[in-house]
């Protein structure tokens, strides 16, 4: 967030809240930078220091702010159904999936919760106890017989995330994975065929896992003038399952979706959605933020998570077999953070509801994450 915008938060903020940054910037630029280095270790190391997750600080998570978390439930015309309140010690909605026997899995903030269609929480695991470490959930999906979550470290193109796979009672938690390399802890995965497909953003390809977490192979790379590729800083950054096993891909920044095959045939451009036009932020800000997408039963529509305007943007084919955009209001102050899916969920479908986050209390700022490009001559 610019200048302006932290005056403002920092000025509504309790004054024992605002004194515990008192001096974090004092000492000029090279003084500000050593403190920055000083707290960049994982998770909150000093009891009167404000909580880091994720290698963030508080004003990125909103660790600080009395926030009322929750789910809500979205028709297909974009009416609320129903809304889940979230209590302080569940999940903070960061990643949310929902199961075609009506479960939906919630993670956030240390946690991760399943709950029933009607909103009553079934399990839950403690993920930072698990990681031994503060962690941001980064990804989720579930399949038939698992949970697959991506705990993640790290607000830039070097940002790294671990794979865990669980029962679906989220028992018997194991890391499988290790170190897979998604812009701003922000990494995508589903399963197809067997095969655990993660879209691993910051290194422009798709990796093939299977289910114990073997690699068996990958795909993609980094163009800026062909088709095929991946464009931006971090792509794709997101990917989902349509009918007949064909594989989905959004790219944020230019807000193109196309479709592959599971091992990477491209098959064409699906259409596009504007990801650079927002209230504020940077170019940068709006090329590094994600797009979750869910692709209907049939493929006649396609459902663009548009986290910058607060609403669900649909690609639906006009019968030019041109893209059509049309848009579906999410609600206000909603701001859908993590992952959208549809009430249908593990195959892609998308049934009676669109089940959304629910972030309330104020309006967030869209974040300026810092995205150097890293070096890749000793990436595999």
């Amino acid at each position: 967030m610019d200048s302006d915008d932290r005056r403002k938060v920092m000025g509504a903020l309790p004054e024992e809240i605002r004194s515990r940054f008192g001096g974090r910037r004092s000492g000029g630029r090279g003084g500000d930078r050593g403190q920055s280095r000083g707290r960049a270790g994982r998770g909150a190391r000093d009891g009167d220091q404000p909580e880091r997750r994720g290698n963030r600080g508080p004003l990125a998570i909103d660790d600080l702010f009395k926030h009322q978390y929750g789910i809500r439930v979205i028709s297909l015309d974009g009416s609320v159904k129903a809304e889940w309140p979230m209590p302080d010690d569940g999940p903070h909605p960061k990643m949310i999936h929902a199961c075609d026997d009506g479960t939906v899995y919630v993670a956030g903030h240390g946690k991760m919760a399943s709950y029933d269609k009607n909103g009553k929480r079934l399990a839950m695991a403690d993920i930072d106890k698990l990681s031994g470490d503060k962690s941001l959930a980064a990804g989720m999906f579930v399949s038939d017989k698992h949970v697959f979550l991506a705990v993640g470290t790290g607000n830039s193109m070097r940002a790294t995330e671990d794979i865990y796979r669980f029962n679906r009672d989220l028992t018997d938690a194991k890391k499988i994975i290790e170190q897979q390399y998604g812009c701003c802890s922000h990494i995508d995965m589903q399963v197809m065929n067997g095969e655990l497909l993660i879209a691993e953003n910051s290194r422009h390809r798709v990796n093939r896992f299977d289910l114990d977490g073997k690699s068996l192979g990958r795909w993609g790379k980094r163009d800026r003038t062909g088709i095929e590729g991946f464009a931006a800083c971090c792509n794709p950054v997101n990917i989902d399952i349509g009918p007949g096993n064909i594989l989905y891909t959004a790219e944020s920044g230019i807000g193109r979706i196309k479709k592959y095959t599971p091992e990477g045939e491209f098959l064409g451009v699906v259409g596009y959605v504007d990801t650079t036009e927002f209230d504020r932020g940077s170019r940068l800000a709006a090329q590094t933020c994600y797009i979750p997408i869910e692709v209907n039963k049939d493929a006649s529509r396609v459902y663009v998570m548009d986290v910058r305007a607060n609403l669900i943007r649909v690609l639906a084919p006009r019968k030019s077999d041109s893209a059509h955009r049309s848009f579906i209001r999410a609600g206000t102050p909603a701001w859908p953070s993590g992952r959208s899916a549809g009430a249908g969920g593990g195959d892609g479908s998308v049934g009676a509801a669109v089940v959304l986050l629910l972030r309330r209390w104020r309006r967030p700022t869209p974040l300026r994450p810092t995205c150097r490009p890293p070096r890749t001559d000793n990436w595999p």
